[in-house]
């Protein structure tokens, strides 16, 4: 993938965010997708980010780990009926992704290739 085809496709994702044709999931899920398409040393960016097989996983592992007393602070407000993307904060405790997380997303990715579709 070119430099201009991720940017075009990073201004589809934010098109489609605004005008909320994308859920955040899908949103997140392109956006993965191009980014590691174009580059796997974009992957980092996504590293505290966890879909719902991976935050249940990591909630069974808290549970053996601390017991069911850290299930109340890792789970904190998130509904998990509700979001399939979540991501961990600085704390170690999940958060939902909203589409204010995936718009930093684009902007990481932005900065990290550059925003002139000049260069490839």
């Amino acid at each position: 993938m070119s430099k201009k085809e991720l940017l075009e496709a990073l201004d589809d994702i934010e098109s489609g965010m605004s005008s909320y044709t994308l859920s955040v999931e899908d949103a997140y899920a392109k956006l993965y997708n191009v980014a590691t398409d174009y580059s796997y040393d974009l992957e980092d960016i996504f590293y505290d980010y966890l879909d719902y097989d991976a935050a249940e996983e990591m909630l069974r592992s808290e549970v053996e780990s601390w017991g069911l007393a850290r299930v109340y602070y890792f789970l904190g407000d998130v509904n998990p009926m509700a979001c399939e993307v979540f991501r961990i904060n600085w704390y170690g405790n999940l958060e939902e992704v909203h589409y204010d997380d995936i718009e930093d997303l684009v902007d990481e990715v932005r900065d990290r290739v550059g925003d002139d579709e000049d260069s490839d």
